[in-house]
């Protein structure tokens, strides 16, 4: 199993090398840190835009790409005992729009709350 997974590894490594001439991997110890190394990556201190998405069922954080594109900001996987790296992340930013993708029983407002502190 392990030698199929290296081997699609190194088949999609080589169809995005054909394609872009570069590859990146960009990587946290968890999806929480993963997202905010994403947004850390592509984004500035000056974005205007945040998208948190819940973290722990993938419908939220799918969805959410788009809607983080549209508003040009990052999408922050995050959820009620896992809000350390959407804080650190949020902590120097100059928000105007915050968007929260999951309900108050996946992502509670005391939770988004805590995070813009």
């Amino acid at each position: 199993m392990r030698s199929t997974n290296l081997s699609l590894t190194t088949t999609i490594r080589r169809t995005i090398l054909h394609a872009s001439g570069k590859v990146e991997r960009i990587a946290g110890a968890n999806r929480y840190e993963t997202s905010t190394a994403v947004a850390n990556k592509f984004f500035d201190n000056a974005v205007k835009n945040i998208v948190f998405a819940y973290a722990l069922d993938h419908p939220d954080g799918l969805s959410g790409g788009p809607v983080a594109m549209k508003l040009n900001g990052p999408l922050i996987l995050t959820d009620e005992a896992n809000i350390g790296f959407a804080k650190e992340y949020a902590a120097n930013l100059d928000l105007t729009r915050v968007v929260i993708l999951g309900g108050p029983s996946l992502i509670s407002d005391k939770a988004i709350e805590n995070i813009m502190k």
